[in-house]
């Protein structure tokens, strides 16, 4: 009895083997696998030890090609609506050795994934690949309705350039469509992996996210709180913008070169800023350009206007990649109620091709400019500063603030210009000159006079574009306080 039992051990472990060998090397390492099936050699299927589920959907977003994480084949980037794909070529630290981490797609998007009706298990993988400093991205996600992420600041969690797999999401589709918003708060929505599989896990439940602060008031993206000058485009029909289009708040719509100004209800990519109606500006050639100006800001703003806080949101179409390098000056600013004359500021959205890390998907960023013409200072003539950052991309809503403060008397260099881009201040100077007496000519008048949104294609400088080039602006803001 002994030895028979000793034999049958050895016929079990014999059994065993030959089920090992069967098993896990059944097939070549080079043969042709399906998204979403195990493969073979060193990447083993997932542990499914403890669940029941089955997998739907393997989506490695941003790419065009098949790869795998932990064993399973991602397909390539479809279900997708809006949003732009972007790769790097860094190690990603926990991808072990997977390509799925180093592309994503970034943005306000959604994922409709089309799957029966049922419960499912929702895996996102994430990583910070642009930013390298918390409080620049915070990621919202949500799958089914259900919040997978809120508020989600990646570089803090995880750091730049570290696979971040939050915890899954079990939700139930009803429509045959199983639905993943992707958005920010701050800066753009990112995503880099999707994995769908039938049933719930034994996973347990995520911690709720504590809920953000609430917000202190009045809200800073309020344009009715102390304001002088809002405008939503809401109120004007969608069509051509011109002097006498219904609703919109202009002194004049001034345009020139064959520049393109209609109002419209669809951004390409995404969707107006607010509302179902936002500004679209087309520049077909060099020095097309359109000046929508708000003049007499004494008047319309009851007092001097000696500070000037402006506030507007911009999105430029991803034709302008292909177009770099280009200038763009995109709003100005006068002391002199003619015009021009005295104090003049210029801001300009310099898109260059960044010759770093940062590829074409980047322009330089916000510039700002004082013309010799018009201040006489310390600065050379037609001086530009501002750091340019944070740098400027595609397919993205971007918030651009301005506060500038007149000097307390002339020649007193204590005037403030300060410049913030998604809430990133960008650009500061408590000592701008903007009322000098430099050279015997005394400039600059008591309070900003008038203002222009718009601006024109600097193609004298940078060359005629080789397609329209559009841009779109939203919620205009103009206020005498610090309304941020």
């Amino acid at each position: 009895m002994r030895r028979k039992r000793v034999m049958s051990g050895i016929g079990v472990l014999l059994l065993i083997f030959t089920m090992m060998i069967f098993i896990g090397y059944g097939c070549e390492p080079e043969q042709p696998v399906q998204p979403g099936q195990p493969g073979c050699g060193d990447n083993q299927p997932r542990d499914d030890t403890n669940d029941t589920t089955e997998v739907v959907a393997a989506i490695n977003v941003g790419s065009d090609r098949i790869d795998t994480y932990k064993g399973e084949y991602y397909d390539v980037d479809i279900y997708f609506d809006g949003g732009t794909a972007n790769s790097t070529s860094d190690t990603i630290i926990g991808a072990e050795e997977s390509t799925v981490y180093q592309t994503e797609r970034y943005g306000d998007y959604t994922y409709e994934i089309p799957v029966d009706n049922g419960d499912y298990n929702v895996e996102l993988g994430l990583v910070e690949m642009y930013f390298d400093q918390p409080d620049s991205r915070l990621v919202n996600i949500t799958v089914e309705g259900t919040s997978a992420l809120n508020d989600a600041d990646i570089y803090q969690q995880k750091g730049h350039d570290v696979a971040y797999d939050p915890a899954p999401v079990n939700v139930m589709v009803k429509d045959g469509s199983l639905t993943i918003r992707v958005n920010a708060s701050k800066s753009n929505g990112t995503l880099s992996r999707i994995l769908v599989l039938a049933g719930h896990t034994d996973d347990p439940e995520p911690e709720p996210e504590p809920e953000p602060e609430p917000e202190p008031e009045p809200e800073p993206d309020d344009p009715d709180v102390t304001g002088f000058f809002s405008w939503d485009v809401e109120s004007s029909p969608v069509g051509d913008l011109y002097n006498g289009t219904p609703g919109q708040p202009f002194d004049d719509v001034n345009r020139y070169a064959g520049i393109i100004t209609d109002i419209v209800d669809t951004v390409p990519g995404s969707a107006c800023h607010s509302g179902n109606r936002c500004i679209r500006l087309g520049y077909p050639g060099n020095e097309a350009g359109v000046e929508l100006q708000v003049r007499d800001l004494l008047a319309r703003a009851g007092e001097e206007t000696k500070s000037l806080f402006i506030r507007k949101y911009e999105y430029y179409g991803d034709e302008w990649q292909t177009n770099w390098p280009v200038g763009l000056k995109t709003s100005r600013y006068f002391t002199d109620v003619s015009g021009r004359g005295a104090a003049y500021m210029s801001e300009k959205l310099i898109y260059q091709t960044y010759d770093g890390d940062k590829d074409d998907l980047y322009g330089r960023g916000m510039n700002n400019a004082i013309y010799d013409l018009d201040l006489v200072a310390t600065y050379e003539p037609n001086q530009e500063f501002g750091n340019g950052l944070p740098y400027i991309r595609t397919g993205h809503w971007y918030k651009y603030e301005t506060w500038m403060v007149l000097d307390s008397a002339v020649d007193a260099n204590d005037g403030v210009l300060q410049v913030w881009i998604d809430d990133v201040l960008v650009y500061n100077n408590t000592s701008v000159p903007w009322r000098s007496t430099k050279r015997g000519v005394t400039r600059g008048g008591n309070y900003w006079a008038n203002m222009w949104f718009g601006g024109n294609y600097s193609g004298a400088t940078f060359g005629a574009p080789t397609e329209t080039l559009y841009r779109y602006i939203d919620d205009l803001y103009l206020s005498t306080t610090l309304d941020r």
